[in-house]
């Protein structure tokens, strides 16, 4: 079983706007010595934002100022900001503006994550800053980790790959990159990246024609158990990604707590919906009435092949 000492720096955090500074500030208090980043996307425009929802809130001014509000206590916890270049929409002018809108508050950025071809740009304007491959421009096959360019810091892992330990050697052998694994995986094993809400829905439907609601479920998530009790070989791991950017401050509190504590099964006694928790594909969610925590257990234990 891991220590809590063990969690100290390891989360990347994605910054839930659905809060208020308050609520904010009570949870770095508790949690900042477990966050090593929190990932944001800039309230500049809508072409910075892949998410619908967070593209939504940004259309509201007192949402914008918010942001800003809680960016500035991000950097006084002394958690590194990590803003995200993840859409297919932006250009040098977008990267600038970006960084003129951050100078001027005096608000450092530590990390982004980005596509291959935001690279060099990216990295004449903001020298300093560790570069992250995000997990939206993702491989699909082992061969294709092994073109990556070799000019990363770090390597966000998700999808199929979240329990293949030859990925995580490419990354840190051959790529010299720190990996990060998405341990609440909102994506279909089989969707291929991130497009329109309706291929996700589709490729959920595809795949529930083949295999149970449980099976998919099993398999796209990540139980506490699963790293404390060491099924999944996390000693090559530097970072645990958790997608929380749609969610509110009270659910990432819980998510963190989880991994942390390791409780899941006392929080699907509660209520099941805390099935969300552990894998953030809303597909699930119409079925967790239906799942029984020991049966999912027993399909993870023979994905291990126990």
């Amino acid at each position: 079983m891991l220590e809590e000492s063990y969690f100290e720096k390891k989360f990347s955090v994605g910054l839930a706007m659905d809060t208020t500074l308050k609520e904010f500030e009570e949870f770095l208090g508790k949690y900042s010595y477990f966050i090593d980043n929190m990932y944001v996307s800039p309230p500049l425009g809508d072409q910075y934002h892949g998410r619908e929802h967070i593209k939504e809130q940004f259309h509201d001014p007192d949402k914008v100022a918010l942001f800003w509000e809680l960016a500035e206590l991000i950097q006084h916890y002394q958690i590194s900001l990590e803003v995200v270049f993840n859409t297919e929409l932006l250009g040098i002018e977008d990267f600038q503006r970006t960084k003129e809108e951050f100078d001027k508050r005096n608000i450092g950025i530590d990390k982004i994550a980005v596509f291959d071809k935001y690279i060099k740009d990216v990295k004449a304007l903001f020298p300093k800053a560790r570069i992250v491959k995000t997990v939206n421009e993702m491989p699909n096959s082992l061969a294709e980790f092994e073109l990556i360019p070799d000019v990363y810091d770090e390597v966000v892992v998700g999808r199929q790959f979240i329990r293949e330990k030859e990925v995580l050697q490419i990354i840190s052998s051959q790529l010299h990159a720190v990996p990060v694994l998405l341990i609440n995986n909102g994506c279909s094993f089989h969707c291929g990246g991130c497009r329109e809400m309706s291929h996700c829905e589709n490729i959920y439907k595809q795949d529930n024609k083949v295999w149970a609601s449980e099976y998919l479920y099993a398999q796209q998530s990540i139980f506490p158990y699963e790293l404390h009790e060491g099924y999944l070989d996390i000693t090559n791991i530097g970072l645990f990604k958790l997608s929380t950017r749609n969610a509110d401050t009270d659910f990432t509190a819980r998510c963190m707590d989880s991994y942390i504590k390791n409780n899941a099964e006392e929080l699907v006694k509660e209520k099941k919906f805390n099935y969300l928790l552990w894998a953030r594909l809303k597909w699930h969610i119409e079925h967790f009435d239906e799942f029984d925590y020991n049966r999912i257990v027993e399909i993870k234990s023979k994905m291990y092949g126990l």
